[in-house]
């Protein structure tokens, strides 16, 4: 069987030819280890869920007060997820935490330029911090 060729082992400019990698031609680089292709998919996938910043937590721009219950509208269930207000601009105006329809967790407030003005801490609808 013919080989090849391929890159170099070390990456140093001074690999002599005995350094270098063979292998058989058409056959899989050494770093892939038989599955490139799905390794990629992977990576990619676990990027666009970093990136995207996933918390399972779903995220509400209104939400009805219902005797000091929040829910969504034309729904039963108390909300449980993240209330985000923005100003006109599109920088966040405020963000809430919400459990069972109650505030629950950091409540944080923003000026029209982006810089935090106050925050809050809530458990059950109580003022933590």
């Amino acid at each position: 069987m013919h080989t090849t060729v391929v890159g170099e082992v070390r990456g140093s400019p001074n690999t002599r030819d005995d350094e270098l990698v063979k292998r058989e031609p058409n056959s899989v680089p050494f770093f892939c280890s038989g599955s490139c292709e799905m390794k990629n998919v992977v990576y990619i996938v676990l990027s666009l869920v970093l990136l995207t910043g996933f918390s399972g937590e779903k995220v509400v721009t209104y939400l009805q007060d219902r005797g000091g219950v929040m829910y969504e509208p034309n729904t039963e269930v108390p909300f449980t997820g993240v209330l985000v207000k923005k100003y006109d601009n599109g920088q966040k105006k405020k963000e809430e935490h919400y459990k069972d329809g109650k505030e629950d967790g950091l409540l944080t407030w923003w000026n029209w330029n982006g810089n935090i003005t106050r925050n809050r801490t809530y458990k059950d609808g109580v003022l933590v911090q």
